[in-house]
């Protein structure tokens, strides 16, 4: 298998770009949107009019919010009115199409003056209008996280979640797995491997390349140490612990992964406070088992109670790093470093300084490249404000094609799809533009449809038969129902 991704590498097809060095600029008049400190975002097309809507979920002084905004289609956010969402901080919160009717639902976790821990169902009707489900049986929690993804491979989406809890009014870590029944109606996993956190955070990554979800969960334990632990998925759900990952044990930080030497697996970087050494930022490679190894000399600040983002800001087919939160002391930090290839990054661009911070990631304004929505503390007037900034990277577009016999149809496309190839048979997979993958399918032949419930932008496809791999370009210009 390595030398079939040492000869992808050699003959990628790829669009990629000439551009200048990566510039985001805040648009200070996308909305007057309120103070959103000890919050979290989250991006949708609630309305499926083909552009991206947001939620900001925090405290306004005395107040807790949950907000949606509408956005016109260039990037400019205005307060849904008539909405009932309950106001809460310390939350997560995150869009997705939970009973496959073709429109996105909504998750939110956080904890009210009480205080409560509340963990809140959303469904859409398709237009944007939210009703609260009242039989789930989410557990409510506070300072966590959640994570909606495919682990049985039966095409809806499950929910792993972690926080805190309420015990006898104390709060107290756990992780929990729920399966869902394709409806909507979700499930408790009774019995799971995974060893409770607090302080957590969890990312999904297929580390081995068998086109199943495999999990990292951080966080401190029950004795208030930090650990890492990286859990296999048998394809059906079911997890183990792995023996060893390599990667340092960490809390109050940050996991994200893409593939960033575009070797065809999938690598890891964490922040946060990692036990024994303090603050920490890493680079780990993925030998394509799910074998980690440290880059080391890398630039990134290390950081704590921040964020950590793969995205492809400048469209050059590389996955370039945000990261975001408290240096130490009253310094904090939010910087963009841009992939030169193999893994050299360099500072590029900074953002607005934050940390507790909350971001979304995603094509705002319709012009096909990666625009940023920051929330969290920092020193700046309006520190507590929500910032959104549209990239401004000039690029001048050119195309290197390998293979001219394999063809995505319609492309650009609604979501749906064939691929004309000479192989009989072949598997796909599609990621996304921050590196994560959305669909694959090992079983394709020249007559198989592709349909994608995904938001409208840019995908990456690698389409695979007779031991070679061809990559090539996907534009969603609206989802599918």
């Amino acid at each position: 298998m390595r030398k079939l991704i040492l000869l992808f590498v050699s003959f990628l097809c790829v669009e990629f770009c000439m551009a200048q060095s990566i510039n985001l600029e805040e648009n200070i008049q996308a909305s007057p949107l309120t103070d959103a400190r000890n919050g979290s975002l989250s991006l949708g097309d609630i309305d499926n009019d083909g552009d991206l809507d947001l939620l900001v979920l925090g405290q306004d002084a005395g107040t807790l919010n949950t907000i949606l905004y509408e956005n016109d289609g260039n990037g400019n956010f205005t307060e849904k009115t008539g909405t009932s969402f309950i106001g809460l901080q310390f939350g997560h919160a995150d869009f997705a199409d939970v009973d496959n009717d073709g429109d996105l639902d909504l998750l939110y976790t956080g904890s009210n003056f009480s205080p409560e821990y509340l963990a809140l169902l959303y469904l859409n009707d398709g237009n944007g209008n939210f009703t609260l489900e009242s039989n789930t049986p989410f557990q409510g929690s506070s300072s966590g996280e959640f994570v909606f993804e495919d682990i049985e491979n039966d095409g809806d989406l499950d929910l792993l979640m972690t926080g805190f809890k309420q015990v006898n009014f104390n709060p107290e870590g756990f992780v929990a797995l729920y399966v869902n029944d394709g409806s909507g109606t979700f499930t408790e996993v009774g019995v799971t491997p995974f060893e409770q956190v607090t302080s957590g955070s969890i990312v999904f990554i297929d580390v081995d390349n068998d086109n199943d979800n495999d999990v990292i969960i951080s966080g401190e334990d029950a004795n208030d140490v930090a650990i890492t632990n990286l859990y296999t998925n048998d394809g059906m759900g079911n997890f183990s612990l792995a023996a060893n990952t390599s990667i340092a044990d960490f809390a109050a930080g940050d996991i994200a992964v893409a593939d960033t030497d575009n070797d065809g697996d999938q690598d890891v970087h964490i922040c946060g406070q990692a036990a024994g050494v303090g603050n920490v930022s890493q680079l780990y490679l993925n030998d394509g088992t799910g074998e980690f190894s440290l880059v080391l000399g890398t630039p990134f600040p290390a950081t704590f109670v921040g964020t950590s983002d793969f995205a492809d800001f400048d469209a050059d087919g590389d996955f370039d790093l945000l990261v975001t939160g408290a240096v130490g002391g009253a310094e904090f930090t939010s910087n963009i470093y841009e992939n030169q290839g193999s893994n050299n990054f360099v500072l590029v661009d900074s953002l607005v300084d934050v940390y507790l911070t909350s971001t979304a990631i995603a094509d705002l304004d319709g012009d096909n490249d990666l625009d940023v929505v920051i929330s969290g503390i920092s020193n700046e007037i309006n520190g507590f404000i929500p910032r959104v900034y549209i990239n401004e990277t000039i690029t001048s577009i050119a195309t290197i094609e390998n293979d001219e016999n394999i063809l995505v149809f319609p492309n650009p496309n609604n979501g749906v799809f064939q691929i004309k190839t000479s192989a009989s048979t072949f598997s796909i997979k599609v990621l996304n533009a921050i590196g994560q993958l959305v669909y694959a399918n090992n079983d394709m032949d020249e007559n198989s449809q592709v349909k994608l419930n995904q938001p409208s932008g840019i995908y990456l496809i690698t389409i695979e038969s007779d031991n070679t791999i061809t990559s090539k370009k996907l534009i969603l210009k609206s989802t599918s129902n």
